[in-house]
């Protein structure tokens, strides 16, 4: 993992292919004049349920945990998730993670849901108990 700050870290993966490596020399030089003057998007473009879904994708859960979690369909966390990219402007999961973190969506060592622990994440699945 890079030793960049966040938000510099946030920048460098919006303004890359994916195939790039995140902090590189060689490809920190190319950012396009595009990249640096795009706004990065408040997260009160989201609805409530798109925010407990960047919440649970910040907490590194899967797809069927998040609809576990959450009690909707495995299809309809994929549009949620979707969603959140397309209205953030952000290319993947990866992203989203340090957009949350960046917006301080996240507070380390909470959990979004306060009778959910990572542990009951791991031993209660959607095909748990």
């Amino acid at each position: 993992m890079s030793s960049l700050p966040l938000p510099r870290l946030l920048n460098q993966a919006r303004s890359h292919p994916s195939s790039a490596a995140i902090g590189s020399p060689p490809v920190t030089g190319r950012r396009s004049a595009r990249n640096r003057a795009r706004p990065v998007p408040s997260p009160s473009h989201l609805t409530s349920r798109e925010r407990d879904v960047l919440l649970l994708v910040a907490e590194a859960c899967t797809n069927a945990e998040i609809a576990y979690r959450l009690g909707i369909g495995d299809e309809t966390v994929k549009t949620h998730v979707s969603r959140i990219l397309t209205k953030l402007g952000l290319r993947d999961r990866v992203q989203a993670v340090a957009y949350a973190h960046l917006h301080g969506l996240v507070k380390h060592g909470s959990s979004p849901d306060p009778t959910s622990t990572t542990r009951d994440r791991h031993t209660r699945g959607p095909g748990g108990p």
